[in-house]
């Protein structure tokens, strides 16, 4: 999606230490909320009733059998119990929906048919979710390691406020394996991107069910910005949790680090969120400006 702002790189994963048996997962992990087991960060609601931290993660397919394996691996190995898994398909042809099924005891929910891409997949997966923070996440994609949801567990049970969003880091590395990047950073310096491209990688991000509430969901008229609408719609008036350096996910991409190809599209979806939020600035203007310039150079000179 619209991390292409900062990075451009496309999703991919290594591979992860072995985690529990996909046999021995029940088909739902989210804990009874009225019977927290030992070690699970308890939050103290305004009620006065106790609830665990748990999370649903998205993710959506299309003919991703090439990688998908890799992310539910992942998954698998996620040492925190209190989590969900929810696929949403459009209408895979290429043995991703048999690899759905073949892990179906490690899915909580899962559906294969037509859409309209993969923003429409994320608003379903939010009307199939149970969970209180949700994270999307590419089948392209996978986690850093088997603590993340945990480290994330804890981390908001310590540290958050009110917040709606909470973000760590994502690793870009090659084919091979090797990170040459590591992104994010705090909010105070992420803010000062915020109004021209993509300031905190998606796929590092978690959202408060409540935060869909207030804002609305992702906007399908968005075809790669989407994320980038909600983020500014999010932080219009509000500010993110930041992990500090907990790095969420690995993503993998080989060769040039931007499909320069797909710039014309992606800058002007930018600028539409832009525009629709009040946040047009000189600097964004500029960025524009230089993505038409690489798109112009690309198709005149770099097809063969």
């Amino acid at each position: 999606m619209a991390e292409w702002l900062c990075s451009g790189l496309q999703s991919r994963g290594p591979r992860f230490d072995s985690g529990p048996s996909l046999h021995t997962l029940p088909k739902r992990v989210l804990l009874d909320r009225a019977s927290p087991r030992d070690g699970v960060p308890i939050v103290l609601t305004s009620t006065g009733m106790t609830k665990t931290i748990d999370f649903s993660v998205v993710v959506s397919t299309f003919n991703a059998a090439h990688r998908l394996q890799i992310f539910l691996d992942s998954y698998a190995s996620q040492t925190w119990p209190e989590r969900e898994l929810i696929i949403v398909d459009g209408g895979s042809t290429d043995g991703t929906v048999e690899i759905i099924r073949a892990n179906e005891a490690l899915i909580s929910d899962w559906i294969s048919e037509p859409d309209k891409g993969i923003t429409d997949a994320w608003n379903k997966a939010i009307s199939l979710s149970r969970g209180t923070w949700l994270y999307f996440i590419g089948a392209d994609d996978a986690f850093a390691d088997a603590m993340v949801l945990e480290n994330v567990a804890r981390f908001i049970q310590e540290h958050r406020k009110d917040e709606l969003i909470g973000y760590g880091h994502v690793d870009y590395s090659d084919e091979a394996g090797f990170v040459f990047e590591n992104f994010g950073s705090d909010w105070d310096t992420a803010r000062k991107k915020r109004d021209f491209q993509m300031p905190i990688p998606h796929s590092a991000t978690f959202h408060h069910r409540d935060l869909f509430r207030n804002v609305g969901r992702f906007d399908t008229r968005f075809e790669i910005a989407a994320d980038y609408d909600l983020l500014l719609r999010a932080t219009r008036n509000s500010t993110p949790l930041y992990f500090g350096p907990l790095t969420i996910a690995r993503k993998t991409r080989g060769g040039v680090s931007m499909d320069i190809s797909s710039a014309w599209r992606t800058a002007k979806e930018a600028r539409r969120a832009q525009i629709n939020n009040d946040c047009y600035s000189l600097q964004a203007r500029i960025k524009f400006l230089l993505k038409m310039i690489g798109a112009l150079v690309y198709n005149t000179c770099g097809r063969k």
